[in-house]
């Protein structure tokens, strides 16, 4: 059915209805529709989603995939004025700050926590406490017993770079060195021999310059076929004019490297110390050492004959020596 009714504007309109019981529902047919001044149609539209596009393709540009990047392709952002504390990870026990080019400026107070004090320190460690660590086995197992022990059983040190002279001792005058030891020294050496069978007189030259010498050596050989009873005399000298008698310490024998011992031979360290005699119950060759540490400026050794026979084929070997 049809019904006549009024519009908002007050202009009649026909609608047609279908009665459901007592009310009638109208039927609309829109045959145009006048849309509010700026509304959205499929045209607008279209180029809304055109927009958009181009923003969203613009937004992936600039902030990439997701992840960490280069700083080149992320985008910039500024922290808040007014951001909490940003927690910080210590890297699993590792953080690396770079010093700014060896500086790091720090504004304000920095606050550490948890230093020890003395107060705090009196509550961990007291007399007792600490007594306690001292006899610990595992303590005092780091600390060996007093004295000299093996390298293992020792606590490793390390001598100071401005160490003074630690003396050496020569281990009871004996002190073995590995190893090539290189020693330089002067040496100086001559021989004589007495020829004239009625020799009384110096067997050396007149002067055995020993001035730059601390060592002076005798190797003395007497034939006891020549029956040479008298005395070699040693002498020395400081002006190479004047003599006087040196001392002898002691005469070696070369065969057995001790005090001459020999039947005819005779050296006393008490009478006439610069004397070696001889006399005619020699039956064998003198053949011995005799020195002196320090010796005169300049030395010589004489022989004088006494009776019998005389010195002659004696041979007389002297070195001299600089360390």
């Amino acid at each position: 059915m049809a019904l006549d009714v009024l519009d908002g504007n007050g202009a009649e309109q026909t609608v047609k209805t279908t009665l459901s019981g007592q009310d009638h529902v109208p039927h609309h047919h829109v045959d145009s529709s006048a849309l509010p001044s700026g509304a959205a149609t499929q045209t607008t539209l279209a180029a809304a989603v055109t927009e958009l596009q181009s923003i969203l393709s613009k937004l992936n540009a600039a902030f990439g995939a997701l992840g960490q990047t280069t700083m080149a392709g992320s985008a910039p952002v500024t922290i808040a004025s007014n951001q909490t504390v940003i927690p910080v990870s210590d890297n699993s026990s590792t953080l690396s700050v770079d010093d700014g080019g060896g500086v790091i400026t720090v504004d304000g107070t920095v606050s550490v926590t948890g230093v020890a004090t003395e107060a705090t320190l009196a509550t961990v460690a007291t007399e007792a406490t600490l007594a306690g660590v001292l006899t610990t086995t595992a303590f005092q197992a780091r600390v060996p017993a007093n004295g000299q022990a093996a390298m293992a059983a020792s606590i490793p040190v390390v001598v100071a770079s401005n160490q003074t002279v630690i003396p050496i001792s020569d281990n009871g005058t004996s002190i073995t060195v590995d190893g090539a030891v290189a020693v330089t020294a002067n040496y100086s050496n001559g021989t004589n021999y007495i020829n004239n069978a009625a020799t009384t007189g110096s067997i050396t030259p007149s002067n055995i310059d020993c001035q730059l010498y601390n060592e002076a050596v005798f190797h003395l050989l007497v034939p006891h076929a020549s029956d040479p009873v008298g005395y070699f005399e040693a002498q020395g000298s400081i002006n190479g004019t004047d003599y006087y008698p040196a001392p002898i310490s002691a005469v070696i024998d070369t065969s057995t490297g001790i005090a001459i011992a020999q039947t005819g031979v005779t050296h006393s360290t008490g009478t006439n110390p610069h004397r070696i005699t001889l006399d005619a119950t020699m039956a064998a060759n003198l053949d011995c050492w005799f020195g002196f540490d320090s010796p005169p400026a300049y030395m010589r050794v004489r022989y004088v004959r006494t009776s019998g026979g005389s010195a002659s084929g004696t041979y007389l070997h002297y070195f001299l020596r600089s360390i």
